[in-house]
């Protein structure tokens, strides 16, 4: 509810430069609106708008650590010998 009167400025802002990071969206509207909020509220709000954000370019994400898979690029590297 603190965000929708400046959904005008956010999708511009969005529109505008599609890889913002959200701290950077947050001090653009608090510099130009005073209204301070917080990265998380503005991601949780975009995401309820239809907004999703990708980790890269290529819509890959990057695979946890634990994924018995790896990581791109490392397929099938035996382990160091002294790997515990």
């Amino acid at each position: 509810a603190k965000l929708e009167p400046h959904r005008a400025f956010l999708l511009a802002r969005v529109g505008e430069q599609a890889d913002i990071t959200m701290p950077e969206l947050a001090a653009a509207l608090e510099g130009a609106t005073g209204t301070k909020v917080d990265p998380a509220s503005l991601s949780r709000w975009l995401i309820r708008n239809g907004y999703r954000f990708k980790k890269n370019a290529a819509g890959q994400r990057a695979r946890s650590p634990r994924d018995p898979r790896g990581t791109r690029g490392v397929e099938g590297t035996p382990p160091a010998k002294d790997a515990a």
